[in-house]
């Protein structure tokens, strides 16, 4: 089974700017320092913590429905 990877991207210091990379994509938040980045970076995490994306380890197979389905019933019971 593919495992869930809950961490939160790391707050970075892009010039004067407070940005994190995420999946290739870079996300400012404002001035860096600021109340107002610090609360835009809060946000992004939380909304990554409530829609989670499930990453594969790079030697795992692909999930067949299957399996999936068997995983989720036994969690379910």
């Amino acid at each position: 089974m593919p495992k869930l990877i809950n961490r939160n991207p790391k707050l970075s210091k892009l010039r004067k700017y407070a940005v994190v990379y995420y999946r290739g994509k870079i996300y400012y938040f404002g001035q860096y320092g600021t109340p107002e980045a610090l609360s835009a970076y809060n946000r992004f995490c939380a909304e990554l913590q409530a829609n989670p994306t499930i990453l594969l380890s790079s030697g795992e197979k692909c999930v067949t429905v299957r399996e999936l389905a068997a995983a989720f019933l036994d969690h379910a019971n």
